[in-house]
């Protein structure tokens, strides 16, 4: 049990995009005296032992002594000072913010994705019933709740409940609208409890996402190109297409494309945008429906989605570019698997409104996508 377990765990989750993509999910080691998790801003498909952040687990639990005011700004101000403090004497690089709830856990290592198929079902109507009877008695599901010290609090309370109704801890945790926690001792059995919840879930979907075909691009995406490039003054290169028979299915009409027009988690607020704009007048007038967007919802759309045609990822630089597109083709994964457990479920506005304003998260968005690591 040693660093170099945690990087290589953290490296094989993180480089594939079924379970994390640009900067989301975070792993996590404990010793004796020290919890080791993913600092901000370093991604796990490439981290190295100095992409952790060494807290005090003495002082991470001293925070559960603590009493913060009940306003919401001033209480996630002082939990991030104390996580801050935690770090032990020397670290200087920023823990993720969900360090507080690996400290929780008492299993050795901790590994948090985001996979979409199991998304599919953490975003769905019928989400913890299905968690229920698919993994009876396995699971820790934890209904969805602001991320941060709310979300640490919130673990807390359900894994004491969970602990004395059982006599032990979960090895799964399921957060709604967000993702997976899977706890163990041994970085092999992190592996064997995955690949036994995606087979799982492998034998109770209805179908799975078709990326193939689409539209290729065109004079009139072209012209749609421009369009964008003059209203939101941003180079071409920071503008790319994509088109698939799955995107397409969602695009033929404002109630076909409702599975996919909001947020599931917190990671589609930060890179694809709380709110595509869907398209569907003539070519010549989407700078104006774009300004109307912007207007109405207050952001630029990271997405714009045309009728019949595919969709624009929109970013400040190539990379968020990416990110935008990557995000909201993994938003559609969600919404296909989500058809299995009773169709989506975004993330409720005042919890979108939250992530769009928090410092973590813009702090996260920041250094995911500007800085090399």
């Amino acid at each position: 049990m040693s660093l170099g377990d945690l990087v290589a765990i953290s490296r094989y989750y993180g480089s594939n995009p079924e379970f994390v993509l640009v900067g989301g999910g975070n792993t996590s080691l404990k010793t004796h005296d020290t919890l080791y998790v993913k600092a901000s801003g370093f991604a796990l498909g490439d981290i190295g032992e100095k992409g952790f952040a060494a807290m005090d687990r003495k002082k991470l639990d001293r925070i559960w002594s603590t009493e913060y005011p009940e306003d919401r700004d001033e209480r996630e101000k002082q939990a991030l000072r104390d996580l801050m403090n935690a770090r032990c004497e020397g670290e200087e690089k920023r823990p993720s913010v969900e360090a507080l709830l690996h400290a929780l856990l008492p299993q050795s290592f901790v590994v948090h994705a985001h996979p979409p198929m199991i998304n599919g079902l953490t975003c769905s109507q019928e989400g913890k019933e299905a968690a229920d009877n698919l993994f009876p008695g396995r699971i820790l599901w934890i209904p969805t709740v602001n991320p941060g010290y709310i979300l640490a609090a919130a673990v807390r309370r359900e894994l004491e409940q969970f602990q004395q109704r059982n006599g032990r801890s979960p090895e799964i945790i399921l957060l709604q609208n967000h993702g997976i926690f899977v706890m163990a001792e041994t970085v092999g059995d992190i592996k064997t409890i995955y690949t036994g919840v995606t087979d799982t879930f492998e034998h109770n979907i209805t179908r799975k996402p078709d990326f193939s075909g689409g539209e290729a691009e065109s004079d009139t995406t072209a012209s749609l190109k421009e369009q964008i490039v003059l209203r939101f003054n941003v180079p071409m290169e920071n503008i790319l297409f994509e088109s698939n028979r799955e995107v397409l299915a969602f695009l033929t009409s404002e109630r076909a494309f409702y599975p996919i027009s909001s947020a599931f988690t917190p990671d589609h607020i930060i890179y694809s945008g709380h709110a595509p704009l869907f398209f569907q007048d003539k070519p010549e007038k989407l700078g104006e429906a774009m300004e109307q967007h912007s207007r109405k919802t207050g952001k630029k759309p990271k997405i714009i989605a045309v009728k019949g045609l595919g969709f624009f990822a929109v970013g400040n630089n190539p990379k968020s570019g990416e990110a935008a597109r990557s995000l909201f083709l993994d938003a559609v994964k969600i919404a296909v698997y989500a058809e299995s457990f009773g169709g989506v479920r975004f993330l409720p506005k005042e919890q979108i409104d939250f992530i769009l304003d928090w410092e973590v998260e813009q702090y996260r968005s920041k250094v995911s996508l500007e800085n090399k690591t």
